[in-house]
């Protein structure tokens, strides 16, 4: 669903597991952002460039027209459940 109402967030929290600990960082948003192309418009994923205070694929101070959160897959939440498969070169007996 396009967001028009309301401007793109730049950064967001997150939590980071590290050494056993809960880490909060602020990370850049990554977005997809209907822009005004050279004659028509165009769908990017952009990410906020903080050192340059702007978005990608933007001049500093363009926002997008339109924008919607960039899906998030919960790769960590899968990973858990997967059985991991043998590789074949871990499991390969030499015969020499």
């Amino acid at each position: 669903m396009w967001i028009f109402d309301q401007p793109a967030p730049h950064e967001r929290f997150v939590t980071i597991e590290q050494g056993g600990t809960s880490v909060v960082k602020l990370q850049p948003m990554r977005i997809i952002a209907a822009i005004i192309g050279v004659k028509t418009g165009i769908v990017v994923t952009s990410t906020w460039l903080p050192k340059d205070g702007r978005w990608e694929f933007m001049i500093k101070g363009e926002e997008p027209l339109a924008w919607m959160p960039y899906p998030e897959f919960p790769a960590a939440e899968i990973a858990e459940k997967a059985t991991p498969s043998p590789h074949p070169i871990e499991n390969h007996v030499s015969n020499g």
